[in-house]
């Protein structure tokens, strides 16, 4: 009995914590940091904490601005939309950032790839600067003080 109770609790605990970001409701979900709704699918983000709560967002700039506010130990991981492919979430550590004439919604003009090829593609064309995950949270917290 006992084996048969700690089996189900693995199980349910498992369940419960989400490692692998969830679809956002574009039209309806609304950003947990500036809670505006989140409707272009080009700049979706999400959250996930290591409770499996998941953060939804409409920006990559709301996305780093709230994790600064989280303490780290609680993050799980953080994921980006694909520019080129929104359907496809990219983990933010893995992505490559733009910063561009490309206008994201929430003005910082960020927008993040799966591939180095569509970032010099899209860099080439909307004149931006390559960035990493740790230059966009410091581009967010020094435009965002």
């Amino acid at each position: 009995m006992k084996k048969t109770s700690m089996f189900l609790l693995i199980i349910l605990f498992s369940f419960g914590c989400k490692t692998e970001p969830e679809a956002i409701n574009y039209g309806s979900d609304e950003c947990d940091f500036c809670k505006m709704v989140i409707s272009n699918p080009k700049f979706g983000a999400e959250l996930l904490t290591k409770k499996g709560k998941v953060y939804k967002f409409d920006s990559v700039e709301c996305l780093a601005a709230f994790s600064l506010l989280k303490n780290k130990n609680e993050i799980n991981s953080m994921w980006v939309t694909d520019y080129v492919t929104p359907e496809k979430f990219i983990n933010s550590t893995r992505a490559f950032f733009l910063k561009s004439e490309i206008q994201s919604p929430m003005g910082l003009n960020l927008a993040a790839f799966a591939d180095a090829e569509n970032l010099k593609h899209f860099g080439e064309k909307y004149n931006g600067n390559q960035l990493n995950w740790e230059s966009v949270v410091n581009d967010v917290k020094s435009a965002w003080k």
